[in-house]
């Protein structure tokens, strides 16, 4: 699952696969902005056909609570 979120990331942020770990967040890529966190929750949203509450959307904020929150999803 993790190289699907990371290949999202890498699409939407346009940026290499290097710089998407399972450490990076919006404060430590800053390509990660408030408008491209949009666009991320969209492409997850297609990606894995879920669909996220509003509430939800705030707290996708790193590769971690992604993963965390696709988990909870059943996502596999």
């Amino acid at each position: 699952m993790f190289k699907s979120v990371q290949q999202v990331l890498c699409e939407v942020l346009s940026v290499d696969e290097s710089k998407v770990t399972a450490d990076t967040n919006m404060d430590n890529l800053r390509e990660w902005d408030s408008m491209n966190q949009l666009r991320i929750v969209i492409e997850l949203e297609k990606k894995f056909a879920i669909k996220f509450k509003p509430n939800e959307m705030a707290t996708l904020n790193s590769v971690e609570n992604i993963m965390q929150s696709l988990k909870l999803k059943k996502v596999a």
